[in-house]
């Protein structure tokens, strides 16, 4: 880039390095939110205490009933999955292109 102030490059090369930090912050938070929501689902899905002194009949009715109880939160929670990965998928392409940037501006910036 013949022509341009260094100065300038420099404090673009900044800017750039900071709007990368932010991206990536924001791809960790929407990274987290799926994390957490894929657990709130595990955990739908513990499984019954073993050692239970219950008649296995009611450990089943049990077990059907938190089955019946689950299915709804379940859903609730895929739903909600579905659209944090979808802003997770977003915030990873805002991610690359705020990275890209700014290692050639840092690039640019250590060439001259």
């Amino acid at each position: 880039m013949t022509g341009t102030d260094p100065k300038r490059l420099a404090r673009l090369a900044q800017i750039a390095a900071l709007i990368r930090d932010q991206a990536q912050a924001e791809l960790a938070r929407h990274a987290r939110a799926c994390a957490q929501t894929r657990q709130h689902l595990a955990s739908l899905d513990a499984a019954p205490a073993a050692d239970s002194d219950l008649p296995p009949q009611i450990l089943e009715q049990v077990a059907l009933q938190h089955s019946r109880w689950a299915a709804p939160q379940k859903a609730r929670l895929n739903t909600t999955l579905a659209a944090q990965t979808a802003l997770k998928l977003q915030a990873e392409t805002v991610a690359r292109a705020a990275f890209g940037r700014a290692q050639v501006l840092d690039r640019l910036t250590k060439g001259r």
